[in-house]
């Protein structure tokens, strides 16, 4: 019979290799997808890294990219330490950007340094309330 429980504490070690673990059995799984498609999974994962980190262009837009899906990320970790359950954080991304849009929109002619505020007091509830 199989019983779980919570640690009392997790070590350094398991800590730190938990998530090296993870990513090298997600490459090596990956790998062994590719090659029984019939790709070479080195080419291919070069292709990946050269794609989104080997020109200035390619960081710029892996990392356009990467913001929001961080910010999400961040908020969820919030609610989540809170003992809150989110499954809207997509959502509350775009409501939040679209009120912010929306204000932008509202205001072409006005410089960006005079309209930052408002937008982040406009886009800040809607993201939050999702509606």
């Amino acid at each position: 019979m199989f019983v779980i429980e919570r640690r009392a504490s997790r070590s350094t070690a398991f800590r730190t290799l938990s998530p090296v673990a993870a990513v090298l059995a997600a490459l090596v799984f990956g790998a062994l997808f590719l090659k029984l498609s019939g790709f070479d999974p080195l080419a291919v994962y070069g292709g990946m890294w050269r794609g989104a980190f080997g020109d200035a262009y390619g960081l710029s837009e892996t990392l356009v990219k990467a913001i929001p899906i961080a910010l999400c990320a961040m908020g969820i970790t919030v609610a989540f330490r809170m003992a809150l359950w989110n499954i809207g954080a997509e959502g509350q991304l775009y409501a939040g950007a679209m009120a912010a849009a929306g204000l932008a929109l509202s205001f072409p002619d006005s410089p960006a340094s005079c309209c930052c505020p408002p937008w982040w007091r406009r886009g800040w509830p809607q993201g939050r309330s999702g509606r």
